[in-house]
């Protein structure tokens, strides 16, 4: 096993956890975010299902975790007055993150 692939799943892991607690948190606490509150809640699962499935297979996984992690950051600054034009970077970002997490999703026992 790749020393550099072990990190990439530990990395993964702690971004993971964090972005669940995180996007949970403001999905459940914050009132002033309105309407965007189920869309980083809904965030917030998709980060679990990600780090749940992480150790175990499936393709789908780097995708949605890349989703969880990026989406509620782009709901924040869109909310907050950002440019919609910055939705091509997020959707960037979220491409990017994916290969970052599929790093750590891949990392194989030997």
């Amino acid at each position: 096993m790749n020393f550099t692939k072990v990190l990439a799943r530990l990395a993964a892991q702690i971004l993971l956890g964090i972005a669940v607690f995180l996007w949970g948190a403001i999905a459940a606490l914050d009132p002033a975010r309105g309407d965007s509150r189920w869309v980083i809640g809904a965030a917030s699962v998709l980060s679990l299902a990600a780090l749940v499935r992480l150790s175990r297979g499936g393709n789908w996984v780097p995708w949605v975790g890349a989703v969880g992690l990026v989406l509620p950051i782009g709901v924040l600054a869109h909310d907050n007055g950002g440019s919609p034009w910055l939705w091509v970077l997020w959707g960037l970002v979220v491409v990017a993150t994916r290969g970052w997490i599929r790093e750590g999703h891949n990392v194989r026992d030997v």
